[in-house]
């Protein structure tokens, strides 16, 4: 009987854990393509640019918007992404064209990075992180709010929200510091989408992990106390006012900065998506296949939400921080948890968790002492590379 011959080395051509990156990075390739086709293509210099274009190049050239400068400074005074491309584009001559496509790029990627790792945590099968991956291709408004779920162009808040997926990641897999410390880094790209996620977190952990509980207490107090001077005597003096008529008919049009604009679809589908998850959780729970922190990741939703509801009567009253806050793009978040728990209808037990892998299948056995010994090398190798891979993705909780 002629036995299977065995490949020579230690390990087999192609190891669990390069098939894996090739995928990935196929996959990544693929889910920006179908984005950026979804946006209608990628464009420079057109929406939020309108801002943010010029809020870079008044540091390349300090001729430029003479009379514009202190309206850009109302806001670009609180981001250091200006400053930061300002400074990329000095230091290695590439043109802010090429940067921000650049920064497009790459929170497209963060994005689908989030995803895959909020998928490896809370399914058991490739095909149901492949799903959620689907789904954040789809662009579309939240409605009636000033958020896309997908822009056709470089969105600083874009960047942060693929960050802020990757710190809810870090927090179901208990790196309760990673997440808080991602959602610091969003807070220099981005303050309001970093502040959604960082409530987010914050209230999660608090309601999971006890040893968080006192030290984001302290934190609480300290936060509501710079909040105060803020708002009282600090940048944000005088943004407690009133919008008066004039300064409100400066933003009509826009059906999503004043409360009287909204119809019945706002409230209908934006207070849907929470009832979802937590519906998909109950089932999730019943079949065995919850996380212990899911629990977590509902309670800071929900107190997103509430935080949009106090906020309510303030932007009914015309308020100014109230309104420039758009409080309602807290629904943004509600839309990702309701796109993390709709591939969890399809969970199965953990017991049948296959997204590690399979083991790479043994070779057959052979007379030869040598090829047995080259093949038990391999298989030692194979499992070696699918554990450094797990470890990379992140372990199940």
């Amino acid at each position: 009987m002629v036995s299977r011959k065995v490949p020579s080395g230690d390990t087999f051509p192609l190891p669990w854990e390069q098939v894996l990156w090739a995928a990935l990075a196929a996959g990544a390739a693929a889910f920006c393509l179908i984005a950026i086709l979804n946006c209608g293509g990628y464009r420079y210099g057109i929406g939020d640019q309108a801002f943010y274009v010029p809020a870079v190049v008044q540091h390349l050239n300090p001729n430029l918007f003479p009379r514009d400068r202190a309206m850009l400074h109302a806001q670009d005074r609180f981001m250091l992404y200006d400053d930061a491309t300002a400074a990329a584009a000095r230091a290695t001559g590439i043109s802010v064209q090429t940067l921000f496509f650049s920064g497009y790029l790459i929170g497209m990627a963060l994005l689908y990075g989030g995803a895959v790792a909020l998928g490896r945590v809370m399914y058991t099968s490739w095909w149901a992180v492949s799903l959620l991956v689907t789904l954040l291709t789809l662009r579309h408004r939240i409605t009636q709010t000033g958020a896309n779920t997908l822009e056709a162009y470089f969105q600083p808040r874009m960047m942060a929200f693929g960050l802020g997926a990757w710190a809810l990641a870090a927090y179901l897999r208990g790196h309760g510091a990673v997440a808080l410390g991602i959602v610091a880094v969003c807070f220099a790209i981005h303050p309001t989408t970093a502040l959604w996620f960082g409530i987010w977190i914050a209230v999660a952990l608090a309601v999971t992990e006890r040893q968080w509980r006192r030290p984001l207490l302290a934190a609480g107090m300290a936060g509501a106390v710079l909040s105060w001077w803020a708002v009282t005597a600090g940048p944000l003096r005088g943004h407690l006012s009133r919008m008066d008529p004039l300064w409100a008919s400066a933003m009509a049009g826009k059906d999503y900065i004043f409360p009287s604009d909204w119809n019945a679809s706002f409230w209908v589908v934006n207070f849907a998506y929470l009832p979802v998850a937590v519906a998909i959780y109950l089932f999730r729970r019943r079949r065995g296949v919850a996380l212990p922190r899911e629990i977590g990741l509902l309670a800071g939703a929900g107190a997103l939400v509430c935080v949009f509801l106090i906020s309510w009567p303030l932007m009914l009253a015309g308020v100014a921080l109230a309104l420039q806050l758009q409080t309602s793009r807290v629904f943004w978040m509600a839309d990702l948890l309701a796109a993390i728990y709709t591939p969890g209808c399809s969970a199965r037990p953990r017991g049948r968790r296959r997204c590690a892998g399979p083991s790479w299948p043994p070779p057959s056995p052979s007379p030869s002492g040598g090829a047995s010994s080259s093949g038990a090398r391999s298989m030692r190798a194979t499992r070696s590379s699918a554990s450094r891979f797990r470890r990379i993705i992140g372990p199940t909780p």
